[in-house]
């Protein structure tokens, strides 16, 4: 911002809050505001009398000049990220849609060997498929009531009765 664009801020900003502006006034805020643009300075003030009841100072202008420039940054990046992605997405080498992660885990899981199943079940299940295998060759039938997850229950609590 150059001293005329300064001293045109400081004006602005007299008009709202009854400041004196003279010569000194103007060359000190634009000592600290040199590097601000006149645009993002006004942007700023107009920002800073609706939001904060705070009186004015360079700093309070050169903070939300600078927010300004960030949030444009920001914006300039979100576009350029959804640009590079919408030029992936529709890029014919790349084969299509991205897959589904339980399609990639079901072709994984296809892929690896059967596991021995005395090594993959807990111990307690393994006994209890014995003993329905020992009472299936006896010729007995299942007990109907029976229920495996209250007899582990008891198990696990050491109650011998179940």
């Amino acid at each position: 911002m150059n001293l005329a664009e300064t001293s045109a801020l400081l004006t602005h900003i007299a008009t709202l809050d009854n400041r004196r502006v003279d010569d000194a006034v103007v060359r000190g805020w634009h000592e600290i505001l040199d590097d601000v643009t006149y645009d993002d300075a006004r942007a700023a003030v107009v920002e800073h009398f609706g939001t904060s009841p705070a009186y004015l100072m360079p700093a309070h202008v050169r903070l939300g000049a600078k927010a300004r420039v960030a949030d444009r940054a920001r914006i300039a990046r979100e576009a350029e990220e959804r640009s590079q992605r919408l030029q992936l997405e529709q890029d014919p080498r790349r084969g299509g849609p991205p897959e589904r992660v339980s399609d990639v885990m079901a072709r994984y899981l296809a892929l690896l060997p059967k596991g021995h199943p005395e090594k993959l079940r807990r111990p307690e299940m393994l006994e209890w498929d014995r003993r329905s295998e020992r009472a299936s060759r006896a010729g007995a039938a299942p007990n109907p009531h029976y229920d495996p997850h209250v007899a582990l229950l008891a198990m696990q609590a050491g109650d011998p009765g179940q």
